[in-house]
């Protein structure tokens, strides 16, 4: 039983800690963490929350080389069938105080993807982007469609741009349709070039992280 528990020899796994909390409790919750597992000989962390994964990195960063390892899931689609693999936790996550540069990534890399397996999340991808971005471009306008509104860029992309962030992304996973791949496939291309068009030395830098390491 869990009375028996060897912490000292033990190997931990945690899996998810914190789910839809808020600020404050991320934070509660990482303390209780820190202190729950501070004698266990091994501890595996998993978690999907990029303030979370923050928090968890800093904790780490003085440990000795050989007592941490970071890695990511990597979703792919191959001869028509679905596989996950575990590789090294992705350069823009680990250097990057927001996890913006990664999600552009994701973005650009999508464009000469466009499998249905890569589209399942990539409305919600979109959608963070395009918030962040707006956000730093038009800071006064309260609302996403006002502030896309004051962007100088066509405009009919622009609404195809918002009908797409806005309607499918409270509709991927579970209800997403995969006849939406190719819809989804040129909404992030004009995403994108909208990013370029507004701020083509931002576009460029992006697309350099973006690029091989």
């Amino acid at each position: 039983g869990d009375q028996d528990f060897n912490t000292k020899e033990g190997v931990v796994v945690i899996d998810d800690p914190i789910s839809s909390l808020d600020a404050a409790s991320i934070y509660q919750a990482f303390a209780f963490l820190k202190n729950a597992v501070k004698d266990v000989k091994q501890v595996f962390i998993l978690t999907h929350n990029f303030d979370f994964l923050k928090l968890l990195l800093n904790w780490v960063q003085n440990f000795k080389k050989t007592d941490k390892a970071y890695f990511m899931v990597v979703c792919a689609e191959a001869d028509e069938c679905r596989n996950a693999s575990l590789k090294p936790l992705d350069a823009l996550l680990l250097d990057h105080p927001t996890e913006y540069c990664f999600l552009f990534k994701l973005l650009h890399g999508f464009k000469s993807d466009g499998t249905i397996l890569a589209s399942y999340h990539i409305p919600n991808v979109a959608r963070k982007v395009l918030e962040t971005f707006l956000d730093f471009h038009r800071p006064y306008e309260a609302s996403l469609h006002s502030k896309l509104e004051e962007i100088d860029f066509d405009p009919h992309k622009k609404t195809a741009i918002y009908k797409f962030a806005n309607d499918l992304s409270h509709s991927t996973g579970k209800g997403f349709d995969p006849a939406l791949v190719s819809e989804t496939q040129k909404n992030v291309t004009y995403l994108l070039e909208m990013i370029k068009a507004v701020s083509p030395l931002h576009y460029n830098g992006l697309e350099k992280l973006a690029g091989p390491r």
